[in-house]
């Protein structure tokens, strides 16, 4: 999968949005029933960018263009370190023992096995050789078939997302990037 250009850098902060699913049924008497779709969240990125060279702008054009606009999907690294809570690392099957870490890892991290923290002496955590660069983890015991991994890190979180919109000018593009915001959909990190 692709990467999306680490240079030129976005203006700080970026606008990221974190989108849960959740169904809201609504009875007569004003209660509320709802219910999780996702048990992870997605995350749209909004980037807008001060003055850039032309290269510059040729550069994120052709990123796009070689996505085909909202046609594929790409990794972009959040460009600067937090600390992120609860994200999506993968799900066991009883066999595989390194899974990708959501990011690049600058400071402390948690795995959880089912959102049951797990002692750092059960796994190793790997610096790159992840998707696209990322950090991994390393467990002694595959994770059972089924257990779901998350962790909690603080570092530069990796978001799985495409191009929101599919049909764009080079002008709109530049528009859009200097002004309203270069939009990015945030996918499910499955």
């Amino acid at each position: 999968m692709a990467k999306f250009p680490v240079d030129p850098v976005p203006q700080y902060p970026l606008q990221i949005t974190q989108n849960w699913k959740t169904i809201i049924s609504t009875f007569d008497g004003g209660q509320e029933q709802r219910r999780r779709k996702l048990d992870f969240a997605t995350y749209d990125v909004t980037l807008t960018f001060s003055a850039l060279t032309q290269d510059e702008v040729d550069t994120l054009w052709a990123f796009y263009t070689a996505q085909g606009g909202a046609f594929n999907e790409f990794y972009f690294f959040v460009p600067y370190i937090e600390a992120h809570v609860g994200l999506f690392v993968g799900v066991g099957d009883g066999t595989t023992e390194i899974f990708d870490i959501p990011g690049v890892i600058d400071g402390t991290t948690k795995i959880y096995f089912d959102g049951i923290e797990q002692a750092a002496a059960g796994y190793d955590l790997l610096v790159g050789g992840g998707v696209e660069g990322s950090d991994r983890v390393d467990f002694d015991t595959a994770p059972g078939a089924g257990v779901v991994i998350s962790c909690d890190f603080t570092g530069y979180q990796r978001i799985r997302c495409r191009f929101s919109e599919d049909r764009m000018t080079k002008e709109r593009f530049e528009a859009a990037i200097f002004k309203t915001g270069l939009n990015l959909k945030g996918l499910y990190a499955a």
